[in-house]
């Protein structure tokens, strides 16, 4: 991304980015699934490399206590092939909880 090789990449500035992982710092009222201080992590088109992000509560994944930040970020990854080729939606391929 940062070289320019993605179609998909915002005009400058913009922060590079396509997984994080973290804690929830503030929750919508509309969202009630998290609270702050959960464990989470997402797939993002661009900006992961920002400090912090506002992200739709639909998008995230529960990140759980026995993997590290860096391997939350990388569990989306692996579950959306199995994901494609199951027609089942990621978050029901991984016991997160």
């Amino acid at each position: 991304m940062r070289a320019g090789l993605y179609g998909t990449v915002p005009p400058l500035p913009y922060s590079p980015g396509f997984e994080v992982a973290g804690r929830v710092v503030r929750v919508g009222s509309q969202v009630s699934e998290w609270q702050e201080g959960d464990r989470a992590a997402a797939l993002v088109r661009y900006g992961g490399y920002a400090h912090d992000l506002i992200i739709p509560a639909e998008h995230l994944f529960r990140q759980p206590d026995s993997l590290t930040a860096t391997e939350s970020a990388a569990t989306p990854w692996c579950s959306e092939p199995v994901a494609a080729v199951d027609q089942r939606p990621c978050s029901s391929q991984l016991d997160m909880a």
